[in-house]
């Protein structure tokens, strides 16, 4: 369950303003929280996390929040060292919310 609490309106339906989309919300927090992950040193249990991988016994491989937001930065040009250049990871993150909203 996701709860927005910010996004509540009277009735409790969950508004999004202007041309925006969960859609969109979704994937450009996931590609900035991925940046921050990123910038963690080697050792932090998040940068840990990232390269941990369970292995499955049959069937296709699940598709994870790592694969997701790296499908959707290198779709756009950023790569895992950009995650330092802030201004150039902010231009990605726009042009992400721009195409896919």
């Amino acid at each position: 369950m996701i709860l927005l609490p910010n996004f509540r309106g009277p009735n409790g339906d969950v508004v999004i303003e202007g041309n925006s989309s969960l859609v969109q919300m979704v994937k450009t927090n996931g590609v900035r929280r991925y940046r921050h992950v990123l910038r963690r040193d080697d050792g932090h249990v998040l940068r840990k996390s990232l390269e941990f991988e369970v292995k499955d016994k049959r069937g296709q491989p699940e598709k994870t929040w790592k694969m997701q937001v790296e499908k959707e930065s290198n779709s756009v040009g950023l790569e895992k060292e950009d995650a330092m250049n802030r201004a150039k990871w902010r231009v990605g993150v726009v042009e992400i919310a721009v195409r896919v909203g």
